[in-house]
């Protein structure tokens, strides 16, 4: 019961972190140049909740570096699905979890001053 207890007190402090994070880079977008909310996309993974695996689309208006990351709920990263610079369009990745455990995990794109994160459910 206190291990349910502790998971579930740092599942909480994970998603106000993050929830924090994404409402100051959704401040620091509406403070920049209006042609900058209209840069990117990042769409919600599908299918949500997935099992083993999910496509994930986000789309660049302009050529970016892309780093997408993948976190569990303790924070830790456990997947790196891109880094590196790539042109404008939209782009489509899938997410093998099949040697994770079922679980919430965090997806978060980075392209230029954008950054967003995307909660996933993996069940088993």
């Amino acid at each position: 019961m206190k291990m349910h207890l502790l998971a579930v007190i740092m599942l909480a402090a994970f998603q106000a972190q993050f929830a924090s994070e994404s409402e100051h880079n959704s401040e620091l977008l509406l403070s920049q140049a209006p042609e900058a909310l209209h840069r990117f996309s990042f769409g919600q993974n599908y299918p949500n909740p997935f099992n083993p695996s999910n496509r994930i689309e986000y789309h660049l208006r302009t050529r970016e570096t892309v780093l997408l990351r993948v976190f569990n709920v303790s924070g830790q990263q456990v997947a790196t699905l891109v880094n590196e610079t790539e042109q404008a369009g939209t782009h489509t990745v899938q997410f093998d979890a099949s040697r994770l455990p079922g679980g919430v995990y965090f997806c978060r794109l980075r392209a230029g001053g954008f950054e967003q994160s995307r909660k996933m459910v993996l069940i088993r």
